[in-house]
């Protein structure tokens, strides 16, 4: 695909309910990584789902995801692939210096909580006793002489 696209499919993901119940959520996340990855032409280790994507695929939960879900494909010019659901905006929002800026301000303006002096802790009020075991009987007859 060309640098910078946004292209809308439909995954199938009826092959998940063959699965074992306990790993369908895995199966569906990777199945949805191999189509995105198949359909962009692109590394599946290039390949970001998004939260909110995933959220809509387990709104049933984990057990029993989504058999068809709309996926909304991004590539960005470093060849990174995001799946997200079609409804987001694939442009992400940037910091402007004057916000960056202010953050520290805010927090060198906020002074510092002391802490408050710690509490003794309380004695237990069951001390655990030791007690001597016993010696065997064979040391003792030996100890006297007799055997």
């Amino acid at each position: 695909m060309e640098k910078n696209t946004e292209r809308i499919f439909i995954a199938n993901l009826r092959a998940v309910l063959r699965k074992p119940v306990t790993k369908r959520h895995r199966v569906a996340v990777a199945l949805i990584r191999t189509l995105v990855a198949r359909h962009s032409k692109s590394d599946i280790s290039n390949v970001r789902i998004d939260n909110e994507l995933l959220e809509e695929l387990f709104k049933h939960g984990g057990e029993a995801p989504l058999n068809k879900i709309k996926v909304k494909m991004v590539t960005d010019d470093k060849g990174m692939v995001y799946a997200l659901p079609p409804e987001k905006k694939a442009e992400k929002p940037k910091k402007t210096e004057a916000a960056k800026a202010a953050k520290p301000a805010e927090k060198k303006a906020e002074p510092k909580q002391e802490k408050a002096p710690e509490k003794e802790q309380p004695k237990p009020k069951f001390e655990q006793k030791t007690v001597e075991q016993p010696k065997p009987k064979f040391e003792q007859k030996t100890a006297q002489g007799s055997l």
